[in-house]
């Protein structure tokens, strides 16, 4: 558990950190970066999917083709998406 990334739903990442644990990954693949659980924890596929799209990000962009506004803008949709999952499940008596 100590080489897990923030937990995404649990902590509220500020933009400017988020933006600073992935241009530590600058050369990987979007994709590869909010998914592996030592950058940011929480994200798997469908998150990845749903918040690329609302985000508008090309998932084949490499992390380094992002402006730190694209980068925060994800952030905010990852977000998003974690706390709509939440409250679906939430409403199905689930948890």
């Amino acid at each position: 558990l100590q080489n897990l990334g923030p937990d995404m739903l649990i902590e509220d990442l500020a933009d400017q950190d988020f933006v600073t644990l992935l241009r530590a990954k600058n050369k990987w693949n979007i994709c590869k970066a909010i998914m592996d659980q030592s950058v940011i924890a929480g994200v798997g596929n469908y998150v990845k999917a749903d918040s690329l799209w609302l985000a508008g990000i090309n998932p084949n962009c490499k992390v380094s083709q992002l402006e730190d506004g694209h980068l925060a803008c994800l952030n905010r949709a990852i977000k998003k998406v974690l706390k709509a999952t939440l409250e679906v499940f939430k409403s199905l008596n689930k948890i």
